[in-house]
């Protein structure tokens, strides 16, 4: 009885180190079999495509080499016959100092304004011994009213031959220099002067802006005229087909957060002066506006060096 007793307790110990073992290995198994957890793989960032749509512009203040977006195209040779040009007929204002020092100053104005914009900038650069000479662009002030972008073509055209014939007639009258500071739509009447040939040694253009397509497409304006996609029209027009011309000086200055005349309008204008003895691009933390204070301080140094 005894013996089969413990014969019996054996085998239930070994029954039981079986099963232990059993489990052990079955667990093993399973722990063996068991796929570790894995963050998942992340997709490469040369795999998703650059966002498509408008460039964000430089936002650092007083750089000298922006970046454009897109590049310009080649610039063909513009059509221009010089027009028959007299002071009559257009309204002026003309001024000399009595501490002039032989060097005159050309306004040309922007948007529907008039001549009489620039009164208290004239004022300021006469202190500095500078004549001053503003005039009414076509269609503005005393010459009628600007109705549409339809009438821009003949107002570019127009304006820009007497841009040019006015700086001939300064330099008759006893200018050793002539400048020249625009604004906005004078600014593009003026970058096209300047590559007509006008005798100006140096510009300060201000709201500077350059393709016209690109302007009408992503600024603020509203009006989308018929000669847009006339490329002999363009060619006339468009400062992006005359800045390479000119070989003077030019500083840009232009509004960060201007939505009608963009900062890549104004790069555009920048970048498309190739052959210019200096340029510098001044950005200001402004719309499209560009008062007294923003830039007679530099334009004042500029025109008085060397």
């Amino acid at each position: 009885m005894k013996f089969h007793l413990f014969t019996l307790g054996c085998h239930r110990k070994i029954f039981v180190l079986t099963l232990i073992f059993v489990l052990t290995i079955s667990c093993a198994g399973c722990l063996g079999q068991r796929k570790p957890k894995h963050l998942p793989t992340a997709t490469p960032t040369s795999s998703i495509p650059a966002k498509q749509g408008k460039p964000s512009p430089s936002t650092t203040p007083f750089t000298t080499s922006p970046t454009i977006y897109p590049s310009p195209s080649t610039t063909p040779t513009p059509n221009f016959k010089a027009s028959n040009f007299t002071l009559k007929g257009i309204p002026y204002i003309y001024h000399k100092p009595k501490n002039w020092n032989k060097e005159t100053i050309i306004f040309v104005h922007g948007l529907g304004k008039s001549k009489e914009v620039w009164v208290r900038d004239m004022e300021e650069f006469e202190k500095l011994g500078y004549g001053t000479f503003a005039f009414d662009l076509p269609f503005h002030g005393e010459r009628g009213n600007f109705i549409g972008a339809e009438q821009l073509p003949e107002l570019v055209k127009e304006g820009s031959d007497e841009v040019v014939k006015i700086a001939d007639f300064l330099r008759s009258d006893g200018a050793g220099k002539v400048y020249l500071v625009s604004r906005s739509l004078g600014s593009i009447v003026s970058e096209v002067a300047l590559g007509k040939g006008a005798k100006i040694d140096k510009a300060e253009l201000l709201l500077a802006s350059a393709n016209l397509k690109y302007i009408f497409t992503h600024g603020n304006i509203n009006e989308k005229p018929s000669w847009l996609n006339n490329q002999e029209i363009l060619d006339e027009i468009d400062p992006l087909y005359f800045l390479p011309k000119y070989g003077g000086g030019i500083h840009f200055h232009c509004g960060k957060h201007d939505k009608l005349l963009t900062p890549e309008a104004c790069e555009f204008a920048y970048n498309a002066a190739t052959s210019v003895i200096e340029k510098k691009l001044f950005w200001h933390d402004t719309g499209h506006s560009m008062p007294l204070n923003e830039y007679f301080p530099e334009a004042a140094k500029y025109f008085k060096a060397s």
